[in-house]
């Protein structure tokens, strides 16, 4: 009777995190489940799909390091109905390296099909009513409402004590990326809103134009990855006219608790000592390295984003990997206006792998990353920022 009564007491405490951390959890219009609106059957929807996602690798064997246990780390992407096509070429990425993923379906729509016809795509029903199941612009009410629907997605997983690496369905994973991102010492690893370039150090933090791309990242679940996404969905709400990139970074440059850290680059196997000496502080914030929130930008080349956009973009960006010795891990189709373009940029230039869907029928095509020629001397190629 003891232990029914704690489980009971455990479980209207989840109920009340989510609750709180997820403020339309428990609101009309959403939903984890297509039977019942119960808050119960909601938190036991999204726990039964983090726990069919947890450990990232299908072969359970695989790890990309034995330094530390995927075990609490899942990989999260979410759409709605207008999107079907994309989620599907990025399933077939995920199936070509043996990753699995939870899928936030943000309309009942989308997920009554992928449980019908695409069953094995692991998909929790996070719909709201404000959301149209249609593919948006950026920019437009219905696309930032999707874009902080995503985030509330990852803060219930964070909630529950998983670690996040969320990458946006538009996104051609052309090497695992998996190693790059999640690194040990850091709360937060992400993709720039930077052109590649031959400078490695071309992002930076202090320049106000210079986001970090939320379409790639990786978060760790601990209280100040938390209070940050809650600060920055709070924002939004009184911000519907924004997107959730440029609130999410202008909660973190303008927030004093926690503080934020950060290095120019991403480090790997670097002892804490070593670490230390490359961390700058934020507002010239100065504490002991266990309260900081410590962040660092992935390579903009490697992690590309931006490059099917434009004449010649992906030329130039190739172009700059092979002088630099930088390889291609992933492509992000974003600056890519609505899902048509988006699927014609990825298509010509051999990031669409997704044969055919006809009939619910999911085909993949091999991937062969094609070496476009080089772009004219002289040509104007791209801004250094994209935007």
């Amino acid at each position: 009777m003891c232990d029914i009564a704690i489980m009971h007491v455990l479980n209207l405490f989840f109920l009340l995190l989510l609750a709180l951390w997820c403020p339309e959890f428990l609101l009309p219009g959403s939903a984890a489940s297509v039977t019942s609106n119960s808050s119960d059957v909601q938190i036991q929807a999204i726990r039964q799909a983090a726990k069919l996602a947890a450990g990232i690798y299908k072969n359970a064997t695989y790890s990309p390091s034995s330094a530390f246990s995927l075990d609490q780390t899942v990989v999260i992407t979410a759409c709605n109905s207008g999107y079907l096509p994309h989620l599907l070429n990025f399933d077939c990425y995920a199936q070509r390296l043996g990753i699995k993923y939870m899928m936030f379906a943000l309309d009942i729509d989308l997920h009554r099909i992928l449980q019908s016809r695409y069953p094995h795509i692991n998909s929790v029903l996070y719909s709201s009513e404000k959301i149209s199941p249609s593919a948006s612009y950026f920019r437009s009410r219905s696309f930032n409402l999707i874009t902080s629907r995503k985030k509330e997605a990852v803060l219930c997983a964070l909630t529950l004590g998983y670690d996040v690496l969320f990458i946006d369905i538009d996104i051609a994973m052309v090497q695992d990326p998996i190693p790059s991102l999640i690194l040990q010492r850091y709360d937060y690893v992400h993709s720039v809103n930077v052109r590649c370039s031959k400078n490695r150090n071309a992002f930076d933090y202090a320049n106000k134009e210079h986001e970090g791309n939320t379409g790639l990242y990786f978060v760790r679940s601990n209280p100040r990855s938390i209070t940050i996404f809650k600060q920055s969905l709070q924002a939004a709400r009184k911000q519907p006219e924004l997107d959730d990139q440029t609130i999410f970074w202008n909660t973190i440059r303008s927030m004093n608790s926690p503080q934020f850290f950060f290095t120019k680059q991403c480090l790997q196997h670097v002892s804490s000592s070593d670490l230390k000496k490359e961390v700058i502080a934020w507002k010239g914030h100065d504490n002991p390295m266990s309260e900081m929130w410590l962040a660092c930008p992935l390579d903009a080349c490697s992690f590309s984003v931006g490059a099917l956009h434009g004449r010649y973009g992906y030329s130039e960006m190739m172009r700059i990997a092979k002088l630099t010795n930088r390889s291609i891990h992933s492509v992000h189709a974003n600056f890519v206006n609505g899902a048509f373009k988006k699927r014609l940029a990825m298509e010509r230039h051999g990031f669409w792998i997704l044969k055919s869907h006809l009939g619910g029928k999911q085909l993949c095509k091999d991937f062969i990353l094609l070496i476009p020629p080089e772009p004219p001397k002289g040509e104007v190629i791209v801004k250094a920022v994209a935007k």
